[in-house]
């Protein structure tokens, strides 16, 4: 089945007067996942033979490869868009700012159906960087309706009610991953897409450069870049029009595999040691295999995503046995696996 994975970030370029912040999102077409799932495992595996390093997990997000090996990640992405892009079809990428001359007033109209404001640009970027995702979304199908009935593989975001969401919040082939770039290779291919550009891009953020970063790619991949800017046709589409959260949880992938894992020290960098453990990998994998994606246990927001007879506890660690116990207090028929607890 043909798919799309889309994920998003935000580039910056530090300069002397100040840092220039654009959200960016990057839309991946496969056409057949079964084939490209096997392609960006065997590419994996070889590529961290050529680069003398062991493959520590099953699906690899960029910040994870960056922080295993360093500076040798730019030609290691480099070299693996070379040998995946066979597969794929299209490569989007979508960005936006706003320059204040091109702005009507120097400003954005936001929350018109609810309680309307002017936002500069600065604070409106700040305002739907987190939710960019769904924007590429929206955007990539009016470029290309005849792919409407694809698989949608998507970044979990949080964000704001826009037009932009309304258009696309009933598709039933839309379906969001927490942790995507880590449980699902599509996203993840999208992730070291962005962090390729964050590499490589030089001079400003425009069309022409954009597609420069992809000049090594000879394999008939196309790839096209998106201005989504100060237009009124998109701050119409992408600027808030409510204040209030989108609800999301509907298109949430399940099974959930929720890790149950109690930080023992409760200083902040053990879960980033976490994060390299067996359990946490294992987790991934399983959510890869299984088609679904992973959360960390979130008392408050938690139960709220939770299908009792399709999710999984992952227990990992011991010291998560009270999490647990709060966890089948209100999922009493929920599935817990202890198998990887450390």
């Amino acid at each position: 089945m043909p798919t799309i994975a889309f994920d998003d970030v935000v580039f910056e370029r530090r300069g002397s007067v100040g840092t220039f912040r654009a959200p960016m999102g990057v839309a991946v077409t496969v056409t057949d996942e079964e084939k490209f799932a096997k392609r960006y495992d065997k590419v994996l595996d070889s590529l961290f033979v050529k680069y003398k390093n062991k493959r520590k997990k099953r699906i690899y997000k960029a910040a994870h490869l960056v922080s295993q090996i360093l500076d040798a990640s730019v030609s290691f992405i480099d070299d693996f868009l070379e040998e995946i892009s066979d597969y794929i079809t299209r490569i989007d990428v979508f960005y936006s700012y706003f320059p204040a001359n091109l702005v009507p007033k120097g400003r954005i109209y936001v929350f018109k159906d609810t309680h309307p404001r002017w936002y500069d640009a600065d604070h409106f970027i700040n305002l739907i960087e987190n939710s960019y995702v769904h924007i590429c979304v929206w955007r990539y199908l009016e470029l290309h309706p005849d792919c409407k009935k694809y698989n949608f593989h998507c970044d979990y975001f949080e964000g704001k009610v826009t037009p932009a969401w309304e258009s696309i919040r009933d598709m039933s082939n839309l379906h969001l991953y927490n942790s995507g770039g880590e449980c699902n290779c599509f996203i993840s291919t999208a992730d070291l897409i962005l962090r390729h550009i964050q590499d490589t891009l030089q001079g400003n953020l425009i069309r022409q450069n954009v597609r420069q970063c992809f000049d090594a790619i000879e394999n008939g991949t196309h790839v096209d870049a998106h201005w989504l800017g100060p237009k009124k046709e998109f701050l119409n589409n992408i600027a808030p029009n409510k204040d209030i959260s989108a609800d999301v949880r509907p298109k949430i992938k399940h099974p959930i595999f929720i890790i149950a894992w109690q930080n023992p020290t409760n200083r902040s960098l053990e879960k980033d040691a976490f994060e390299w453990s067996l359990a946490y990998s294992k987790t991934m994998e399983r959510a890869f295999e299984a088609n679904g994606c992973v959360r960390f246990w979130d008392p408050k927001g938690g139960p709220h995503f939770i299908k009792e007879d399709e999710d999984v506890v992952i227990v990992a660690n011991e010291q998560a046995k009270t999490m647990v116990e709060s966890i089948r207090s209100v999922f009493p028929k929920i599935k817990v696996d202890e198998t990887l607890k450390q």
